[in-house]
């Protein structure tokens, strides 16, 4: 706009040097010059303030469960690309075989918790000793593989109705913490062709969960074939909508068992 004022001026001064019988004396040339500045102060418009970005949704948390496994090292790949850090629940006796997978996952950021040793429901809960075995033998792989005393567990098929009194009240003396899900993907129940399905579950709990005032939205998955090829789509999806992903943090841990014991 300034530019074009001026060249307005600067064109009138050549034509009144071109033709005299245009010519415009000083006194109006000035007064030209001050209506101009006017019109240009008040043309002035700042720059609009940026839109503050969306806040987050709530807060998502993406479980793997049953590995160390190469489907493992495929998720943490899919999670690196996407710069996303999940919760995985690993088993002790695949846990012996994959040692490298489970360094590289503690490394790349995500939390290692024990799904137990054997996933053997006869054996995870014979009794209330069997069962804290099995989770202190996994506990202990994860410290001699990682470095870290892991304190958040996830036991075999849901806390309920397989945890008794004395298993939960083994886990509070040993101070573990405990995590069963809000979103079940049931990804466990579909083929690989039929991967799809997972991606609308998840879209579908999801929003449910958050719709009913949950702000930490604990997602099931397993490190299987058929979550690798759902995986991508449930990542773009979430972040797309606003949620933010995140791995547990025993520093912040957030309360989720079926038996809404807030001590676990």
């Amino acid at each position: 706009m300034r530019k074009l004022l001026l060249l307005f001026c600067v064109s009138l001064l050549i034509s009144a040097l071109t033709f005299p019988t245009l010519s415009i004396a000083a006194s109006d040339h000035k007064v030209v010059e001050k209506h101009i500045n006017r019109l240009l102060e008040r043309k002035k418009v700042t720059a609009p303030t940026p839109a503050p970005a969306p806040s987050s949704k709530a807060n998502v948390y993406l479980t793997f469960d049953d590995g160390p496994n190469k489907f493992t090292t495929t998720h943490n790949s899919i999670l690196k690309k996407y710069n996303v850090n999940g919760t995985f629940f690993f088993l002790g006796k695949h846990m012996k075989d994959n040692e490298a997978i489970v360094k590289a996952v503690a490394s790349d950021g995500h939390y290692i918790g024990t799904h137990s040793m054997t996933h053997d429901k006869e054996k995870v809960y014979k009794n209330a000793q069997a069962f804290i075995d099995e989770i202190n033998s996994g506990v202990s792989l994860i410290d001699q593989m990682t470095g870290h005393s892991s304190k958040l567990i996830r036991v075999p098929y849901g806390s309920k109705p397989h945890l008794t009194t004395p298993m939960k009240e083994k886990l509070k003396q040993q101070h573990y913490k405990l995590w069963d899900w809000d979103v079940d993907s049931n990804d466990w129940r579909y083929k690989d062709e039929e991967f799809k399905e997972i991606i609308t579950n998840v879209q579908t709990e999801v929003e449910k969960a958050y719709n009913s005032g949950d702000q930490d939205i604990i997602v099931l998955l397993h490190d299987r074939s058929q979550t690798t090829k759902a995986l991508p789509s449930i990542i773009e999806w979430l972040q797309k909508e606003g949620y933010t992903l995140k791995t547990y943090q025993e520093d912040q841990h957030i309360v989720q068992n079926f038996f809404r014991d807030k001590t676990l």
